[in-house]
């Protein structure tokens, strides 16, 4: 084959490649649906029903993230067949902004039985950014105590733990 040949050889094959890569472009338009892709922003999550926030510091005023709320609706689900609600008392040990993770508070938790039992936390001091690892280790810690006490027959009126 001489030169000549190469060349329009060559251009042949480029054109066919662009035309079927200009092609195969414009088809995706016919197989993606545009209106059903998945929406920018995560839906919104609020916290389950099974928390009640008393005392002066309210769910509002910590500023949960997405990723916290998740995590504390999880530990609600798996506890919602022990403990009716969970109350949370929180107070701030300094007058600081409730959002930042450094700031101090005392926790208090109560939780529930569906009887008129109750499993009650001391009061700890806590920062912010421990809060929910905080929570969802004391009604672990709850959930444990309570199958311990029935395992063994023990009923009570208030467990401290």
């Amino acid at each position: 084959m001489s030169d000549k040949g190469s060349v329009w050889m060559g251009l042949l094959w480029a054109s066919i490649f662009c035309l079927l890569a200009a092609g195969a472009g414009l088809g995706t338009g016919y197989v993606v649906d545009m209106k059903r892709r998945a929406p920018d922003e995560p839906e919104p999550v609020t916290l389950a029903a099974e928390y009640d926030f008393s005392g002066p510091v309210k769910p509002s005023h910590l500023a949960f993230t997405r990723k916290e709320i998740l995590r504390l609706n999880a530990t609600a689900r798996s506890a919602c067949s022990e403990f009716r609600k969970i109350d949370v008392r929180l107070a701030p040990l300094v007058d600081q902004d409730l959002s930042r993770p450094d700031t101090l508070m005392k926790m208090e938790i109560r939780l529930q039985l569906g009887s008129d039992s109750v499993i009650r936390s001391w009061g700890r001091k806590v920062k912010r950014r421990m809060l929910v690892r905080r929570l969802e280790r004391t009604v672990a810690l709850g959930m444990e105590e309570m199958r311990r006490s029935r395992e063994s027959g023990r009923s009570f009126k208030t467990l401290y733990i």
